[in-house]
């Protein structure tokens, strides 16, 4: 049986070993992977037992190497970059905070997908790997490219994501090698300097950029220094000041349908958003979490296609706009560990629209304790307001 396990992985053109395969057999599995002769084209490979594994398969184009903890640092295996035929390379565990590729990298000519769960400081031959589609590292310190005049013809044409970049500027050179990139997640962390010096400005070149998600941890006012492609789909903003006034640089972007707004805080106390007519006319989905508004004077025009709209832990909202509720498209308003005033606005718009036939829209409210669902049901039976059918609130649950 063992020999015959042997002989399928000298031959086989495709291995998937996981952690539910004996142990008697990962004995003869990690010793034959070391063999030279291997014609493995793709190796799957999920394992909890931290050993290091053997590549010296340069036939080898998909590589996926799963741990099943992610409280053991594991490193980089260095023979991994001898695979010059590889394409897309996978690696799902926590790696050492110092880990780095090495300059060798721009060898893998091949690959196209680099998926690595943990923090990696790539460099700047990375900007060489001509056929590099995807580049999605957890965390991801990426070293300025090199200036045009030492590699004038070296553009990354087909990079179309990457994320999650920590602390890179956008320099003019970045934006020459990746200007067809699609996806981006940029992190701003805590040690370094503002945002403002991260050159953003340039993010509006990027012509085909769809999905942009910009985070920082210290509360920058990031937001007001970005400037945004028109064609722009969806938007992810974590950790930003922010002016509510001037979200209608968001607002008037022709082509975005998904928004998320995290740990925004008014920079001039003006706790108050007035969307404006006209603008948001292709947004779909709306989540806004963990912010200081307290006014938000919306009504059915202002998004005239939302589908979903999220509000979650907004401690400060007195109210939902009830108009909100005339938006056709809608389906669902979803609260969760919201207040009780917003959730008393939630329940009269659901009440509204079942009267007015509206059976599609779906209101859902979550308190984060019971006590508080108990208090708020109390308080409904007291003011004797009837209750949607469509209305549903419940606790919060792990």
């Amino acid at each position: 049986m063992m020999e015959d396990t042997t002989r399928g992985i000298d031959g086989g053109r495709r291995i998937v070993l996981n952690e539910g395969i004996p142990m008697v057999y990962h004995s003869q599995v990690y010793p034959t992977l070391k063999s030279t002769s291997l014609t493995t084209r793709t190796l799957l490979i999920r394992t909890d037992r931290g050993r290091m594994l053997p590549f010296n398969n340069r036939l080898l184009r998909v590589c996926n190497v799963s741990y099943g903890f992610d409280d053991k640092e594991i490193k980089l295996p260095k023979e991994i970059f001898d695979q010059v035929n590889l394409r897309y390379l996978r690696y799902n565990t926590k790696l050492n905070l110092s880990g780095k590729l090495p300059q060798c990298i721009s060898l893998l000519w091949n690959m196209q997908t680099l998926i690595i769960k943990g923090s990696i400081q790539a460099p700047s031959e990375i900007w060489e790997m001509r056929q590099l589609r995807h580049l999605d590292i957890k965390s991801l310190y990426l070293s300025d490219p090199p200036p045009s005049y030492q590699n004038d013809d070296i553009v990354l044409e087909n990079l179309h994501t990457l994320k999650s970049v920590v602390d890179f500027e956008w320099s003019e050179e970045a934006y020459k090698r990746a200007h067809n990139v699609k996806k981006v997640n940029i992190r701003f962390s805590r040690f370094k300097q503002r945002s403002c010096q991260y050159g953003l400005h340039n993010l509006c070149r990027l012509r085909k950029l769809e999905s942009l998600k910009c985070s920082s941890y210290h509360r920058d006012d990031f937001l007001h220094n970005l400037t945004f492609p028109s064609s722009l789909k969806k938007l992810s903003l974590h950790g930003s000041w922010v002016c509510w006034e001037d979200l209608t640089k968001i607002g008037s972007l022709p082509h975005l349908e998904v928004l998320k707004l995290d740990y925004l805080y008014s920079a001039d106390g003006v706790c108050e958003w007035n969307p404006i007519e006209g603008e948001f006319l292709r947004l779909k989905f709306l989540i806004i979490e963990n912010s200081d508004l307290i006014y938000w004077n919306a009504d059915c025009s202002h998004y005239p296609v939302l589908e979903t709209l999220v509000l979650r832990r907004l401690h400060k909202l007195e109210e939902m706009p009830l108009d909100i509720g005339e938006i056709p498209t809608l389906g669902v308003i979803d609260l969760y560990c919201c207040n009780e005033s917003t959730a008393i606005s939630a329940m009269k718009i659901a009440e509204e629209q079942e009267n007015a036939g509206n059976e599609a829209l779906q209101v859902l409210v979550v308190f984060h304790e019971m006590a508080q669902v108990e208090s708020f049901q109390k308080k409904i039976e007291q003011s004797k307001i009837s209750i949607s059918n469509n209305f549903h609130v419940s606790p919060f649950i792990l």
